[in-house]
């Protein structure tokens, strides 16, 4: 038993004060990417006794420069981890050391200046501080306090502590076999969390895990954005025939498609869309899916010429935007979640680096809006003051705010109709059924804003195509809400089956009556956006090798029965 605790006896004061450490970010970062504190304690135990193992390695002369290294690197990643979380809600993050990468010594004293204010002080960061207080004043007084192991620890206590090592060993070993994996490996970690089937969906409990999960997506992100760089700058437009003038792609978020009365919803969701569909102008296809339930990783697919299961990345192929642009289109981006004046808006993902570069951007788009709105008809706004700038030929993307949680704030309180007296659900609480009635009535706003984009083309000669980027649980046969990493049927079919339709305007229907004809023909036929690139493209007359028929939905030699895998993992048809 001895000689198993020896780390800790020879290194007790390091193992004392970073244990306290790491136990204080663990309980008072709650949010901060971990399930359950006591699993998180527990894994700390571990984590800390193989450190003063490691030191234990070390020549006794040395042994004082590696624990006054760890000390610093320590307590100062704690310290910014636990400022970043009572500041900003979240310790350390990608985009945060991404920031703070990027700063000259200026806007790093500025920002520093900023955030530690008084309150902060006094926060739980102030716990940090008074342990490192103590720590100076214990260490200087090292010679004057016994650490004697038998002393310090009674044989119950040794045998107590000897069982933690053991459950922590065990308990912990996903997670730290999950952690050097996805950091050395460089290892999509929601790719590996399914692989293991392992919860919680990170292990970076503690900061100096999230510093270092934060320079390897920063280190990731570096060679995504020199890659795409490259690929988005190649000419990869043969010819254009521009056989639509304007063509309209929304983009909707968190779209759960049972919750549209178009799709049979039983309740009036969408009024607007049901009365176009009887028009004979407004398609919906019936079994379409996304490829991620997540924006970014959604927008990649969706935007690449690659689609899943080709060779390469997602990187690695054109963008559609770059090819409409390469062919002579405009290509206008309103969107209300991403914008390029970081003034007006935030983003924790640095994943929309293929949005957000500004050299990247530039490639795709010809004109972008400038600032996010509290609703979604803003856009509309956008688009009036733009429209000035359209030529012969445009590509026009809008991108929703949609129904992303919060419901209640995606729509204006005059659009509440929907109230707890339409729905008879006694499986749920009050509490939830608000949460359905405000998704509900978001879906409902949309529709009017889906309305008002094509009223806004509807004397042109367009074809526009509304989606989302993906799903939402929202209490369908369940009692749960939210997007998750489940592989269960019920959670799969809410966050990844999406609303998917074409409108073809007048002007449209009249030159071209046949691709009206073969949209309604292939309406039921299985689809997964991660494809939607090929058939912009067509529809725009442009000609390229990077052009695939097999996966134009509108061509005859679309491949229906390609496998629809989801999440780089699973084929949805057999969940």
């Amino acid at each position: 038993m001895n000689s198993v605790l020896f780390p800790i006896k020879d290194n007790i004061l390091f193992f004392t004060f970073m244990y306290l450490l790491g136990a204080i970010c663990i309980i008072f970062e709650p949010l901060a990417w971990y399930g359950s504190r006591l699993w998180s304690l527990l894994e700390l135990f571990i984590d800390t006794y193989f450190l003063c193992l490691f030191i234990s390695l070390f020549p006794k002369k040395v042994k004082g420069v590696v624990k006054a290294f760890l000390y610093i690197i320590l307590y100062v990643v704690a310290i910014i981890d636990m400022t970043c979380y009572v500041r900003l809600g979240m310790g350390i993050l990608p985009i945060y050391y991404q920031t703070f990468v990027q700063s000259n010594l200026n806007e790093t004293t500025e920002m520093l200046e900023t955030y530690l204010s008084t309150s902060i002080i006094l926060s739980p960061l102030l716990l940090i501080l008074v342990l490192l207080l103590l720590h100076i004043i214990v260490a200087c007084k090292k010679k004057n306090i016994s650490f004697s192991f038998k002393t310090a620890y009674s044989r119950p206590i040794k045998i107590v502590a000897t069982a933690l090592l053991l459950c922590s060993l065990v308990l912990s070993y996903g997670n730290k076999k999950y952690f050097f994996y996805r950091v050395i490996c460089q290892t999509s970690e929601l790719d590996f969390q399914e692989k293991y089937d392992m919860t919680p969906a990170t292990g970076f409990y503690i900061p100096i895990y999230r510093l270092a999960y934060s320079i390897s997506e920063y280190n990731s992100l570096k060679h995504v954005t020199k890659t795409l760089r490259k690929t988005l700058n190649k000419h990869t437009v043969d010819s254009c025939q521009y056989t639509c003038p304007d063509i309209v792609l929304i983009i909707g978020e968190s779209y759960n498609r049972s919750h549209s009365q178009l799709y049979g919803y039983p309740l009036p969701t969408t009024p607007y869309q049901n009365t176009l569909y009887k028009t004979g102008k407004l398609v919906p296809f019936t079994n379409v899916i996304t490829s991620w339930n997540m924006t970014c990783e959604s927008f990649e697919d969706m935007f690449s010429l690659y689609a899943v299961g080709d060779k390469g990345n997602w990187y690695d192929y054109p963008f559609f935007t770059t090819m409409f642009r390469q062919a002579g289109y405009n290509v206008f981006f309103l969107s209300n979640q991403f914008v390029m004046n970081p003034s007006e808006s935030f983003s924790a993902f640095i994943e929309d680096i293929f949005i957000n570069d500004k050299e990247i951007s530039e490639l795709q788009f010809s004109h972008r809006n400038e600032n996010i709105h509290p609703y979604d008809m803003g856009l509309l706004d956008d688009y009036q003051k733009m429209k000035k700038l359209s030529s012969a030929h445009n590509l026009w993307i809008f991108h929703t705010m949609g129904l992303h949680a919060k419901f209640s704030e995606r729509y204006p309180s005059e659009w509440k109709k929907f109230t707890l007296a339409d729905y008879h659900r006694p499986d749920l609480s009050e509490e939830q059924l608000e949460e359905l009635t405000d998704y509900d009535n978001a879906i409902l706003y949309n529709d009017y804003f889906l309305n008002a984009i094509i009223n806004a083309f509807k004397d042109k000669e367009t074809v526009l195509v509304f989606l989302s980027d993906h799903g939402e649980r929202i209490f369908d046969n369940s009692t749960e809400f939210g997007r998750n990493l489940s592989w269960n049927a019920n959670d799969i079919k809410q966050q990844f089956e999406i609303p998917f339709w074409l409108y073809f305007t007048d002007a449209y229907c009249e030159k071209h009556p046949d691709i009206v004809e073969t949209a309604i023909g292939v309406s039921n036929k299985r689809y997964m956006t991660d494809i939607l690139s090929h058939t912009l493209i067509n529809l725009a007359g442009i000609r390229s090798k990077y052009y695939q028929p097999q996966y134009d939905i509108l061509n005859p030699a679309y491949h229906e029965k390609r496998k629809r895998i989801i999440r780089n993992q699973r084929d949805f048809d057999t969940i």
